[in-house]
């Protein structure tokens, strides 16, 4: 006997515009008939009456999973259902996807359908490792496998109408004995020719009337249907501690052969008989306290009478209770190899509900069934009570005789499982939102705001949103509330493309993550900072830290408040620093303005807690000594006109560049105010910057050497992450941040803008995170960075984390925008169990005609020759991109574009399908060429010396 493994997660595709197991069941209550009736005008005439998918059910969002439109072409639309359905199970199931990539993950697919390999592989057709890899059913599970770099079992099986049920018995096996560590299990059926129509139809075993009636007297055959599901599997004991979905267990499953003794195709009581006997010999289940079977049910007068017999004798027997019996086939018609998915999924819902669901047109029952003790629920009926958990078994049988049963019962009691860092508290909250496009995020969000709003716990919300689904580089946005109202209205809002206050984009972030760039800034402390985030542990200990490393190198009498101000921002920085660290923020680059770069050279670990401290006390005093011979004007001059305007003033400096049109004056009051009274004659801004000191400005020359000799004996270490002196105008190593380094960085001037220039013209788009107690260089950041905009396409990237609005909010709301950058934090919302959410929407586009026609080059000059063939490989190769996230061009390296060996080897094929009188120019030729406008050489070359004799 083995351990039960519980069923996580559900998805499905059914006829009826049915995308979830909820509408499934919903559908199932209301015996909805999902059937399509025959019309003469249908597209797919001769296969009707059939239950069919939409086009739309057949689509990619292609985007999502990388492909390219030239493979989105050649793929089986079962590939694209199976995609997309295993990405929908893991969001059901609570498991963000990527959390498993690379692991043994075993992939099972049952499927029958062999029309699209008709389809796409028959003569003349086909050609390429892209079309086979598109077509060929063994692709079904590996195509799964390989989009999701699983490393686990890959099986695509096909036993006829019991292939996915017999793919579910083999993944619970897999699990048993370790094989792997999580199984995922699909089925899948599309008709695309009618072949097997004609057979069945041949066979008499397809429904006169196009109703399917299973177990009753007027039954006359099945409908065929098309539909795919998925499901999850993973051992019990790991998905409780793991804090997912726990719908239902499998308990047990056992498959079988029927034998030689009946003709093929025929049904076989005493093989279905001998499957049951042996499945429930090794099952912990007893038999009779088996409440419900999801039959076969396929409503032909030979198969379900040989199932009712095997049911009756090995299951109802001997019990003094009904045993219950349905089929789903009349709803969604027979989904062959898709078949046991389908009816799995059904019977999971079955049991989690406690209902019993109604078998559609089952008006006149068998007289066998009475006799035997057996009923089929001809309406929705309570699940009976029994004294044992609710139990339920599933069965199919294959043409060719392979059968297969599987036994379910209700799951145990859900407990919540969080971290170590405990549940939720009450106060704001972050929920992160993504998807594969802006259009795709705006249809999720109206998804989410309803679930929202009628959920208690805000924080298990945010939990599963941030741990429990995957981030998405298509488009983000992010939510950061207190109430379950808020976060609905934001996310409504989200949702009709508006702003609101409490919401973080929406934006498309950058196509690579960008550098983040923490800039701290040299001014706007106050003696409290920290009182609004010192509830948080992190950031309480972080600053205590620092308190106590400044308490080291100050006077115990009172310390005037021009000290306090600039101690409280170090501090301050020091403490939202190690907060963020926390949270999985740290940067790749800083910067830090005036006494700000203290800040930036402990986060670097240049400098130690205690120089830090000791730095900043030295050079605090220093400055209250200056600032009341001084201060200092902010205005909107640029560089050479601030220059300009204290040229007559030489105890005046620049102080700071900041942005294009934003430069710091410092020096003696005096002289500021002659300039302020220049600078209003001129209808200039500008603004005299409260309690500054005149730091940066020749009121400085003597205490910059003073500081220079109390710093003696400083030792720098090599910088840690990099680090960019706005002193200097350069990025330093670290070492060079000597006593000497310090004394000059309190006189020269603050390079801020060119800085942030220098790092915004290169090649890796970057986001800013201004840190400091007060917002006093979010504008001018964003005014240096708006210049360099198209670079990567953000609107300015500049994040204040502050404490403007004083409370923990502004601290999620610096991470959520990170998050909407395109940077992914470790959250700081604590694991919980998984909460049901809905499922993010998908971007479906039809796919585009990649192959342009066919043309010849008769009469062209090699030239014109050349240039037909670059511009039909430059077609075909951008058919080949996943997606065009950068520019390119015909000599752009082509492995760099992700164009592999495969991908030009279909290139190839393409190009002499387009160019007739390439044909025969040798593979290896354009395989081995390194950009487009190789290629066209190659095949210019190939092509001139048999058809061209001159220009």
């Amino acid at each position: 006997m083995s351990a039960p493994i519980a069923v996580t997660g559900l998805a499905c595709r059914l006829p009826g515009d049915i995308a979830t197991p909820e509408e499934f069941w919903d559908a199932l209550v209301a015996q909805r008939d999902l059937i399509t009736s025959y019309t003469d005008d249908h597209p797919r005439a001769a296969i009707l009456p059939a239950a069919l998918l939409s086009e739309e059910d057949q689509r990619l969002d292609a985007v999502h999973f990388g492909f390219s439109p030239t493979e989105v072409t050649a793929m089986d639309p079962q590939q694209k259902l199976l995609l997309e359905l295993v990405d929908e199970a893991f969001q059901d199931a609570g498991m963000a996807l990527d959390d498993w990539r690379g692991r043994r993950v075993g992939c099972w697919v049952g499927s029958s359908c062999l029309d699209q390999a008709l389809l796409r592989l028959g003569p003349g057709q086909g050609g390429t490792m892209v079309d086979t890899a598109g077509a060929i059913p063994s692709m079904l599970s590996n195509r799964v496998c390989h989009v999701t770099n699983w490393r686990g079992p890959s099986e695509t099986i096909d036993t006829a109408c019991s292939a996915s049920l017999v793919a579910l018995h083999r993944a619970r096996q897999a699990l048993t004995c370790g094989e792997a560590e999580l199984a995922v299990v699909g089925g899948v059926n599309l008709l695309a020719v009618d072949t097997h129509t004609r057979m069945f139809r041949s066979s008499r075993v397809l429904a006169d009337d196009g109703q399917i009636r299973p177990f009753d007297t007027r039954a006359s055959g099945f409908v065929r249907g098309e539909g795919a599901g998925v499901v999850i599997l993973q051992p019990l004991k790991e998905a409780e501690a793991a804090g997912v979905r726990v719908r239902v267990l499998l308990v047990g499953s056992q498959t079988n052969h029927d034998g030689a003794a009946q003709p093929v195709g025929a049904p076989n009581v005493e093989g279905q008989r001998e499957l049951l006997a042996f499945t429930y010999a090794h099952t912990p289940v007893d038999r009779a306290h088996v409440d419900y079977v999801e039959t076969h049910g396929t409503g032909t007068r030979a198969g379900d009478q040989v199932e009712v017999r095997a049911l009756g004798r090995e299951l109802a027997a001997d019990r003094d209770r009904l045993l219950w019996i349905g089929s789903v086939k009349p709803n969604v018609g027979h989904q062959e190899g898709a078949a046991g998915i389908i009816s799995t999924i059904k019977t999971v819902l079955a049991l989690e509900h406690g209902i019993l669901p109604p078998t559609r047109n089952h008006t006149q029952p068998l007289p066998l069934l009475k006799r035997l003790g057996l009923a089929v629920p001809v309406g929705p009926r309570r699940w009976p009570h029994t004294g044992h958990p609710r139990t339920a078994a599933v069965q199919a049988f294959g043409f060719g005789g392979t059968n297969a049963h599987a036994v379910f019962q209700q799951a145990p009691a859900r407990r919540d499982h969080t971290d170590q860092r405990g549940t939720h508290e009450p106060g704001p909250v972050l929920i992160p939102l993504s998807a594969s496009s802006p259009q795709a995020l705006a249809v999720t969000a109206g998804r989410w705001a309803e679930a929202v709003r009628n959920h208690s716990d805000l924080g298990a919300v945010a939990a599963t949103a941030a741990h429990r689904r995957d981030h998405l580089p298509g488009a983000r946005a992010a939510v950061v509330a207190s109430t379950s109202t808020t976060a609905a209205h934001a996310l409504t809002a989200l949702s009709q493309t508006s702003t609101h206050p409490t919401m973080e984009g929406p934006r498309v972030p950058p196509p690579r993550r960008p550098r983040v760039v923490f800039v701290y800034s040299g001014h706007g402390g106050h003696p409290t900072c920290g009182t609004d985030l010192d509830a948080n542990d992190v950031f309480a200990d972080a600053l205590t830290r620092a308190h106590d490393a400044l308490a080291a190198h100050l006077p115990p009498a009172p310390v005037p408040d021009r000290v306090r101000y600039q101690t409280a921002q170090w501090a301050w920085q020091v403490a939202a620093t190690g907060l963020l660290a926390s949270w999985g923020i740290t940067p790749d680059i800083v910067v830090g303005h005036s006494l700000g770069e203290v800040a930036a050279a402990s986060t670097a670990n240049v400098l130690s807690h205690q120089d830090a401290a000791r730095l900043v006390c030295a050079r605090a005093r220093l400055l209250a000594k200056a600032a009341p011979h001084g201060g200092l004007v902010a205005t909107d001059l640029d560089t050479e006109a601030a220059h300009a305007l204290i040229a007559d003033h030489p105890r005046t400096a620049v102080a700071a560049l900041n942005a294009p049109n934003a430069s710091v004056i410092s020096g003696p009051q005096a002289d500021l105010d002659v300039l302020a009274a220049d600078l209003a004659k001129a209808g200039r801004w500008y603004r005299n910057v409260p309690e500054a000191p005149p730091a940066h400005s020749p009121l400085m020359d003597q205490p910059a050497r003073t500081l220079t000799d109390q710093l003696a004996g400083l030792t720098p270490e090599p910088a840690s992450v990099a680090l960019w002196s706005t002193a200097a105008g350069q990025r330093l190593s670290g070492g060079e941040m000597t006593a000497a380094y310090w004394g000059r960085q309190l006189r020269d001037p603050v390079h801020l803008h060119h800085v942030l220039h220098a790092l915004a013209v290169q090649d890796n788009p970057l986001v800013v995170v201004e840190v400091g107690a007060r917002p006093v260089l979010s504008a001018s950041l964003a005014a240096t960075l708006g210049q360099a905009r198209d670079r990567y396409r953000l609107d300015p990237p500049v994040i204040p984390l502050t404490r403007e609005h004083a409370d923990r909010t502004e601290a999620l709301a610096a991470v959520g925008a990170l998050y909407t950058f395109g940077v992914t934090p470790q959250w700081p919302t604590p694991r919980r169990a998984a909460v049901s959410l809905p499922l993010r929407a998908w971007t479906h586009t039809a796919p585009p005609d990649v192959v342009p026609g066919s043309r010849t080059l008769t009469g062209y000059t090699r030239q014109q020759a050349s240039q037909e063939i670059g511009q039909v490989l430059t077609d075909l190769v951008a058919g080949a991109l996943p997606e065009q996230v950068t520019p390119w061009g015909p000599d752009t390296d082509l492995q760099e574009l992700g164009v592999g060996s495969l991908a030009r080897a279909t290139v190839h094929q393409r190009l002499m399908r387009c160019l007739p009188d390439l044909e025969g120019l040798p593979v290896q030729d354009t395989v081995g060429a390194r950009t487009v406008a190789e290629m066209a050489q190659i095949a210019t070359d190939y092509w001139a010396p048999a058809c061209f004799t001159g220009e």
